[in-house]
């Protein structure tokens, strides 16, 4: 019984002793860490948005190459810093509750010299992830083909590139593990399309294609780098012609070129028939 009204006194005692005073401070600095952390984040995603917006608006930026850069070193520098910036608030935060962040610091060298090997992987990520950006092997936007994956790069970060294919899946891949690496849609694309027709059918059905080729490539001017090529033998199979179309295209706009010319190549020869 003593015991426990000796504990109970020096348990009002140690009430006592704790100041309203000194634990509010320390609330409301932790409160103001918080919410300058919070703004400084917002601030960086607003200024990158801005300055990136700001450049692409630049009349000396007409080429699209450029501003898919941009767009993906505006996305990285935007995720580096909000990284940057939540670290440094954890170590404030841990200092403001007490926590000797020094000590921290130490175990986690010493532990860092335990799992390098483990970490090898990471370190091969992030200086991959720094010459795909650096190089500008691909973009944000770009449809390529990676190993066994193919699809639509749809974000660049330093450790990984995420591409969303024709069925929408996702596939996230580690940078180191990227060997090579197929841009489909790098300056410019190449449409190109092949029939095989009777050779004595060849001469009427090629001249009326090349008149719908070039009234086609006047209209489509927007999404040609240079006028259609006319229709050429490719090659000859006993008594069929193979007649090649080709057409250098602006970024992934190949696709919608080869619709349209398999499109225009019926169009001719149920005419022609």
């Amino acid at each position: 019984m003593l015991n426990t009204h000796t504990y109970i006194n020096k348990t009002f005692h140690f009430i006592k002793s704790v100041h309203v005073a000194s634990i509010l401070p320390n609330s409301l600095k932790i409160g103001f860490i918080l919410l300058t952390a919070v703004l400084i984040s917002k601030l960086t995603t607003f200024f990158t948005e801005k300055i990136s917006s700001l450049i692409e608006k630049k009349t000396v930026i007409k080429n699209e190459r450029i501003k898919l850069r941009i767009n993906t070193i505006k996305n990285v520098t935007n995720n580096v810093l909000i990284f940057l910036i939540t670290l440094m608030t954890i170590a404030l935060l841990l200092g403001e509750i007490g926590i000797n962040i020094a000590p921290i610091i130490a175990g986690a060298g010493i532990m860092g010299l335990a799992v390098g090997l483990g970490v090898q992987n990471i370190v091969k990520d992030l200086v991959n992830g720094v010459f795909i950006l650096y190089e500008d092997q691909y973009g944000i936007g770009d449809t390529v083909n990676i190993g066994s994956y193919n699809g639509t790069v749809e974000d660049i970060n330093i450790r990984t590139t995420i591409i969303r294919d024709g069925d929408g899946s996702v596939h996230i891949i580690p940078n180191g593990e990227i060997k090579q690496v197929t841009v489909k849609t790098k300056d410019w694309s190449n449409a190109s399309i092949s029939i095989n027709i009777p050779v004595s059918e060849y001469k009427r059905v090629i001249n009326l294609l090349n008149k719908e080729i070039n009234l086609y490539s006047e209209k489509n001017q927007d999404i040609l780098i240079e006028p259609m090529s006319e229709a050429s033998i490719e090659n000859i199979e006993y008594s069929d012609v193979n007649i090649k179309i080709t057409a250098k295209t602006k970024p992934v706009s190949q696709s919608k070129i080869q619709d349209d010319l398999k499109e225009l190549l019926l169009n001719v020869l149920q005419g022609n028939s």
